[in-house]
Protein backbone atom coordinates (compact mmCIF):
# COMPACT_ATOMS: atom_id res chain seq x y z
CA UNK A 1 0.00 0.00 0.00
CA UNK A 2 1.35 3.28 -0.58
CA UNK A 3 1.61 5.83 1.92
CA UNK A 4 1.51 8.68 -0.27
CA UNK A 5 -1.15 11.33 1.32
CA UNK A 6 -4.38 11.03 0.56
CA UNK A 7 -5.43 14.36 -1.91
CA UNK A 8 -8.15 16.69 -0.46
CA UNK A 9 -9.34 17.50 -3.70
CA UNK A 10 -12.50 15.36 -4.15
CA UNK A 11 -14.73 15.68 -7.06
CA UNK A 12 -17.77 17.66 -6.76
CA UNK A 13 -20.19 15.06 -8.45
CA UNK A 14 -19.35 12.54 -5.75
CA UNK A 15 -22.64 13.10 -3.44
CA UNK A 16 -25.02 13.18 -7.10
CA UNK A 17 -22.93 9.97 -7.88
CA UNK A 18 -23.28 8.44 -4.12
CA UNK A 19 -26.99 9.74 -3.91
CA UNK A 20 -27.61 8.13 -7.94
CA UNK A 21 -26.19 5.06 -6.41
CA UNK A 22 -29.03 4.73 -4.17
CA UNK A 23 -31.21 4.32 -6.57
CA UNK A 24 -29.12 1.63 -9.26
CA UNK A 25 -27.15 -0.26 -6.74
CA UNK A 26 -27.72 -3.01 -4.47
CA UNK A 27 -27.49 -1.51 -0.84
CA UNK A 28 -24.72 -3.82 1.44
CA UNK A 29 -26.99 -6.10 4.24
CA UNK A 30 -27.62 -3.86 7.00
CA UNK A 31 -27.87 -4.62 10.73
CA UNK A 32 -28.67 -1.80 13.56
CA UNK A 33 -28.98 -1.91 17.13
CA UNK A 34 -30.39 0.49 19.32
CA UNK A 35 -29.07 2.46 22.65
CA UNK A 36 -30.21 4.70 25.32
CA UNK A 37 -27.62 7.63 23.64
CA UNK A 38 -30.14 7.65 20.29
CA UNK A 39 -26.79 6.97 18.60
CA UNK A 40 -26.52 3.28 16.68
CA UNK A 41 -23.78 0.69 15.77
CA UNK A 42 -24.69 -0.62 12.09
CA UNK A 43 -22.67 -3.72 10.39
CA UNK A 44 -22.20 -3.98 6.69
CA UNK A 45 -21.25 -6.26 4.58
CA UNK A 46 -20.50 -5.92 0.95
CA UNK A 47 -22.67 -8.65 -1.40
CA UNK A 48 -21.72 -9.66 -4.54
CA UNK A 49 -22.29 -7.10 -7.11
CA UNK A 50 -22.30 -8.06 -10.47
CA UNK A 51 -22.43 -4.27 -11.39
CA UNK A 52 -19.53 -1.84 -10.69
CA UNK A 53 -20.94 1.59 -9.42
CA UNK A 54 -19.67 4.85 -9.01
CA UNK A 55 -19.25 5.27 -5.40
CA UNK A 56 -18.49 2.36 -2.93
CA UNK A 57 -21.12 0.74 -0.56
CA UNK A 58 -20.03 2.39 2.14
CA UNK A 59 -20.78 5.95 0.72
CA UNK A 60 -23.57 4.42 -0.45
CA UNK A 61 -24.50 3.87 3.08
CA UNK A 62 -23.27 7.06 4.63
CA UNK A 63 -25.97 9.02 2.19
CA UNK A 64 -28.83 6.38 3.08
CA UNK A 65 -27.97 7.33 6.43
CA UNK A 66 -28.23 10.79 5.90
CA UNK A 67 -24.85 11.81 6.34
CA UNK A 68 -24.64 13.95 3.02
CA UNK A 69 -22.26 16.47 3.47
CA UNK A 70 -19.03 13.63 4.61
CA UNK A 71 -20.15 11.48 1.62
CA UNK A 72 -17.18 12.61 -0.20
CA UNK A 73 -14.69 12.57 1.83
CA UNK A 74 -16.18 8.78 2.95
CA UNK A 75 -15.69 7.79 -0.28
CA UNK A 76 -12.26 9.20 -0.72
CA UNK A 77 -10.93 7.55 2.36
CA UNK A 78 -12.44 4.25 2.44
CA UNK A 79 -11.29 3.44 -1.31
CA UNK A 80 -7.82 5.00 -0.25
CA UNK A 81 -8.05 2.08 2.51
CA UNK A 82 -8.39 -0.65 0.54
CA UNK A 83 -12.33 -1.35 0.65
CA UNK A 84 -13.28 -4.47 -1.08
CA UNK A 85 -15.34 -7.52 -1.57
CA UNK A 86 -13.52 -8.93 1.77
CA UNK A 87 -14.00 -6.22 3.66
CA UNK A 88 -16.52 -5.77 6.71
CA UNK A 89 -17.51 -2.26 8.18
CA UNK A 90 -19.59 -1.42 10.95
CA UNK A 91 -20.74 2.25 11.15
CA UNK A 92 -21.73 4.15 14.26
CA UNK A 93 -24.41 6.32 13.02
CA UNK A 94 -24.36 10.12 13.98
CA UNK A 95 -27.23 11.81 15.85
CA UNK A 96 -29.59 13.97 14.08
CA UNK A 97 -29.55 15.67 12.35
CA UNK A 98 -26.97 13.03 10.54
CA UNK A 99 -25.30 15.81 8.19
CA UNK A 100 -24.39 18.03 10.88
CA UNK A 101 -22.90 15.03 13.60
CA UNK A 102 -19.83 13.03 13.32
CA UNK A 103 -19.73 9.68 12.02
CA UNK A 104 -17.38 6.93 12.58
CA UNK A 105 -16.47 3.83 10.68
CA UNK A 106 -14.62 0.71 12.06
CA UNK A 107 -13.51 -1.94 8.71
CA UNK A 108 -10.82 -4.91 8.42
CA UNK A 109 -8.81 -4.23 5.17
CA UNK A 110 -7.68 -7.58 4.21
CA UNK A 111 -6.62 -6.05 0.99
CA UNK A 112 -3.24 -5.00 3.19
CA UNK A 113 -3.09 -7.45 5.77
CA UNK A 114 -4.85 -10.08 7.22
CA UNK A 115 -5.40 -8.66 10.39
CA UNK A 116 -5.24 -5.06 9.09
CA UNK A 117 -8.02 -2.81 10.96
CA UNK A 118 -9.14 0.77 9.93
CA UNK A 119 -10.75 3.10 11.65
CA UNK A 120 -12.10 6.69 10.33
CA UNK A 121 -14.12 9.51 11.61
CA UNK A 122 -15.56 12.21 10.18
CA UNK A 123 -16.67 15.86 11.32
CA UNK A 124 -18.50 17.58 9.17
CA UNK A 125 -18.00 21.69 8.57
CA UNK A 126 -20.73 23.35 6.85
CA UNK A 127 -20.19 22.38 3.50
CA UNK A 128 -17.00 20.79 3.93
CA UNK A 129 -15.95 17.60 6.13
CA UNK A 130 -13.08 17.18 7.78
CA UNK A 131 -11.68 13.00 8.31
CA UNK A 132 -9.32 11.57 10.87
CA UNK A 133 -8.39 7.91 10.16
CA UNK A 134 -6.15 5.42 12.21
CA UNK A 135 -4.82 2.35 10.40
CA UNK A 136 -3.55 -0.85 11.93
CA UNK A 137 -2.25 -3.73 10.99
CA UNK A 138 1.31 -6.45 11.46
CA UNK A 139 4.08 -6.76 9.17
CA UNK A 140 6.05 -9.99 8.98
CA UNK A 141 9.25 -7.90 7.81
CA UNK A 142 11.02 -6.33 10.43
CA UNK A 143 10.11 -2.19 11.16
CA UNK A 144 13.52 -1.20 9.55
CA UNK A 145 12.50 -2.83 6.28
CA UNK A 146 8.95 -1.29 6.41
CA UNK A 147 10.23 1.87 7.07
CA UNK A 148 12.23 1.65 3.78
CA UNK A 149 10.02 -0.04 1.74
CA UNK A 150 6.59 1.04 2.40
CA UNK A 151 7.23 4.24 3.87
CA UNK A 152 10.14 5.64 1.97
CA UNK A 153 8.75 8.81 0.94
CA UNK A 154 7.36 9.64 4.99
CA UNK A 155 10.04 12.42 6.01
CA UNK A 156 11.23 12.24 9.49
CA UNK A 157 12.19 9.06 11.45
CA UNK A 158 12.92 9.31 15.20
CA UNK A 159 12.86 6.15 17.74
CA UNK A 160 10.66 7.42 20.35
CA UNK A 161 11.51 3.94 22.69
CA UNK A 162 13.64 0.47 22.51
CA UNK A 163 11.24 -0.77 20.39
CA UNK A 164 9.21 2.57 18.78
CA UNK A 165 9.97 4.22 15.45
CA UNK A 166 8.15 7.09 14.70
CA UNK A 167 7.65 8.70 10.99
CA UNK A 168 6.58 11.82 10.61
CA UNK A 169 6.00 13.67 7.22
CA UNK A 170 5.20 17.86 6.59
CA UNK A 171 1.17 17.03 5.98
CA UNK A 172 1.13 15.93 9.42
CA UNK A 173 0.54 12.16 8.68
CA UNK A 174 2.14 9.61 11.26
CA UNK A 175 3.38 6.02 11.03
CA UNK A 176 4.61 4.10 14.25
CA UNK A 177 6.57 1.30 13.75
CA UNK A 178 6.38 -1.66 16.99
CA UNK A 179 9.23 -4.27 16.78
CA UNK A 180 6.84 -6.67 17.73
CA UNK A 181 9.77 -9.69 17.87
CA UNK A 182 9.69 -11.16 14.22
CA UNK A 183 7.26 -8.61 12.64
CA UNK A 184 6.53 -4.98 12.88
CA UNK A 185 3.15 -3.59 14.15
CA UNK A 186 2.26 -0.46 11.71
CA UNK A 187 -0.04 1.87 13.16
CA UNK A 188 -0.91 5.08 10.45
CA UNK A 189 -2.48 7.91 11.52
CA UNK A 190 -3.45 11.04 9.23
CA UNK A 191 -5.81 13.72 9.62
CA UNK A 192 -7.52 15.37 5.65
CA UNK A 193 -8.85 18.63 6.06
Amino acid sequence: MSSSRLTSVLSGKALCVATACLCIGSLPTLSVSQDSSSEAEESVTQPQVSQKSEANLITQQVVRLGAFSCAARVEQVTSYLGFGPDTTITIRTPKKPANQKSLSIALNVPSIAEDAMAFADFYPLGTDCTATYHLVFTAEEPCETVAAQRFSEVGQQRKVGEKLLLLTSQSGMRVFLHDAGGGCTVTKTETLE
